[in-house]
């Protein structure tokens, strides 16, 4: 059995209008969406660890070599 989705804003907490079917999910509104946003653009969400490759053997600036 899955774990059930959270139907809470990722931004203010309040629950989701129409759970998961909520039009701007994860968020509650346009406006919690675009605060995340702003977030990422400004440095306060950010991935922390690199990107590991699964294909190391194969870099992704080869794979659509025309040659």
């Amino acid at each position: 059995m899955s774990a059930p989705l959270n139907t809470t804003c990722r931004t203010c907490g309040r629950p989701l209008p129409e759970g998961i079917k909520t039009p701007t999910f994860p968020f509650c509104s346009k406006r919690c969406k675009m605060i995340d946003l702003g977030r990422w653009f400004t440095g306060e969400h950010r991935i922390s660890e690199p990107l590991i490759l699964e294909n190391k053997d194969n870099p992704p600036e080869s794979r659509n070599d025309p040659e």
